[in-house]
């Protein structure tokens, strides 16, 4: 849910295909349902998405999807 990019052009091709699509670590490792230990193991990711200011702008939709889901009685998966 990060990572967006194949929604543009991959998936359309693949299901023109008839070819499915598994999403790899679609909850970004736990960050957006809120289950990550930030002094843990994803502090210690060098990935972009983990840095200390991309973690503060998305912690935004983290809250915003925690909000909606405890609003429709859901888990945030």
């Amino acid at each position: 849910m990060m990572w967006r990019e194949p929604e543009d052009k991959l998936i359309p091709l693949l299901e023109e295909l008839g070819i499915g699509f598994v999403p790899f670590a679609p909850l970004c490792k736990g960050f957006l349902s809120d289950a990550y230990d930030k002094n843990g193991f994803h502090a210690k990711l060098n990935a972009p998405r983990f840095s200390e200011e991309a973690l503060k702008k998305n912690q935004v939709v983290v809250d915003l999807v925690n909000k909606i889901a405890k609003e429709k009685k859901a888990t945030v998966a």
